[in-house]
């Protein structure tokens, strides 16, 4: 079938049928086997952006963390700059990622995602490259406030990808391109440790210039891929087709699906979804359970490289090391989604999580044997790139209405840059880092206790909806809410049920 007739027929489909394929498609059914069709369209998502999604956060991530192994190779003497100084540098980028996250949020619903994506993988990949370029202060200040500004957009792609999958189907996938995180913080280690060892001086660059243009370079190039590859949204797609969803009966499951992930086609910015989110205490919980384990991924992107140096490895051997805790967090990220997803239990995997990293700082605060500490990274670590993608996913399919989920993200990242910006004041005791250490630990206790608040007051909010809907067909009638959209009563739609 050829891409100009599967258009116009999937656009036939959208704007006749729109309205009835909302009051009838079901919420999601676990225990319904997928057709062939179905299994076929998810594995083209799969391949097409999971990739796409991935290949972004590992650029982004990989942007990121170098400047705390640049420190290692000399940065911050090169910039003659105090250890304050550096870490106000620091500061700036979860500034920045604070200030962009909301719009670029908002600007995903308004134009195609391969736009807001693309040039925001190219703007951050040229402006940690610009760091090359000079030795001032000031201008490293800018710069890594406009690398975390543009960072910001990639953190949309939770709510991008909820658009494409079903609930039951999030947390794998989540993990599948957040998992490109650690890798990033591994391979970034291997080439600092190569760089450190060979490049030092040659062609005039410091080995720290080095790294920069070595990882900035290739992130430009893949921003401008993500511009022609990236699929619209579902909605868009199914009536229009794309480069990747020529068929019909594609399109006709593309919009019945993201339909029945509880989204809905072409919606709006609605002004009062942003006060029904700031007023669902939900959310706050959310903020205090996803912002734990991501300021531990914060403060492991900035100070990883200096917490094994201080354990008393050589700078060589410190770069080698960084890779190890990356490697747990790896395995660790995507059992853990896994199992969240097979057995149905986002919460409790999530307060596994927590408890894990919270022994990983038990560990940091109480011994000195350099095994024990390097466990100690490896705990934290494990626990947190797993915590961030099932609190944040959990935090996802639970909020009924585009606006209220861009917010309650939105929400949850001023949470984490504020946690981040804590992280760049609090870790300047070496050798043993007590008060950073300590006050990552009571954070994560904090967010442990929030997750457990979260997942009683859904369980209950379940089991009175329930009890409503079994009066009403006692009494043989029909809610007249049922009528009524998602975006209209987001989670308070009769038929919403929160996901455990």
């Amino acid at each position: 079938m050829d891409t100009e007739n599967s258009s116009m027929d999937a656009a036939k489909f959208t704007d006749e049928k729109l309205k009835n394929v909302e009051q009838d498609v079901c919420l999601y059914d676990d225990s319904a086997p997928k057709s062939k069709l179905e299994k076929r369209l998810l594995l083209k998502q799969d391949l097409i952006i999971l990739p796409l999604l991935s290949m972004t956060f590992f650029f982004a991530y990989l942007d990121r963390g170098q400047i705390g192994n640049a420190r290692i190779m000399g940065l911050q003497k090169s910039y003659n700059i105090t250890n304050a100084q550096y870490f106000n540098c620091l500061m700036m980028f979860y500034v920045g990622y604070m200030i962009g996250e909301f719009p670029f949020a908002l600007l995903l619903r308004i134009t195609n995602p391969a736009y807001v994506y693309g040039t925001t993988i190219v703007a951050f990949g040229l402006f940690a490259t610009c760091c090359i370029a000079t030795t001032e202060y000031s201008a490293l200040l800018g710069l890594r406030f406009l690398v975390g500004f543009a960072e910001a957009a990639a953190q949309t792609s939770f709510s991008y990808l909820g658009l494409w999958y079903k609930p039951n189907e999030l947390a794998m996938r989540t993990a599948i391109f957040y998992g490109s995180t650690p890798l990033a913080g591994a391979v970034s280690g291997l080439i600092s440790y190569g760089v450190q060892r060979n490049l030092d001086g040659v062609r005039g660059f410091l080995n720290w210039q080095w790294l920069f243009l070595i990882e900035g370079l290739p992130t430009m190039a893949w921003g401008l891929l993500v511009l022609c590859l990236c699929p619209s949204l579902p909605e868009t797609v199914a009536k229009k087709g794309s480069m990747f969803f020529k068929r019909e009966d594609e399109c006709r499951l593309i919009l019945h699906r993201t339909l029945a992930g509880r989204n809905v086609a072409n919606a709006k910015i609605e002004v009062f979804q942003i006060w029904l989110a700031l007023k669902d205490i939900r959310i706050l919980l959310a903020c205090l359970y996803i912002a734990a384990p991501a300021l531990c991924v914060a403060a492991y992107g900035a100070f990883l490289p200096t917490f094994i140096s201080e354990f008393g490895f050589d700078p060589l051997t410190t770069q080698l090391y960084t890779i190890i805790p990356y490697a747990f967090a790896t395995i660790t990220l995507f059992a853990a989604c896994w199992g969240a997803d097979h057995y149905k239990q986002k919460g409790l995997f999530l307060i596994g999580c927590l408890a894990i990293s919270m022994t990983g700082f038990v560990l940091l605060l109480a011994t000195t044997n350099k095994v024990a500490l390097m466990a100690g990274t490896c705990f934290v670590a494990s626990g947190a790139y797993a915590g961030v993608i099932l609190g944040a996913t959990w935090n996802i399919v639970n909020q009924g209405g585009y606006t209220k989920r861009a917010v309650a993200s939105a929400c949850s990242q001023i949470f984490i840059q504020c946690y981040s910006i804590i992280s760049t004041q609090i870790y300047k005791q070496p050798p043993r880092f007590f008060l950073g250490h300590s006050v990552l630990l009571g954070l994560v206790s904090l967010g442990l206790l929030a997750a457990v608040a979260n997942l009683l007051i859904m369980k209950k909010r379940n089991r009175d909806r329930d009890a409503q809907a079994a009066a009403f067909a006692q009494r043989d009638e029909v809610d007249p809410d049922m009528a009524k959209s998602y975006e209209e009563l987001c989670g308070y739609h009769p038929r919403y049920r929160y996901v455990m």
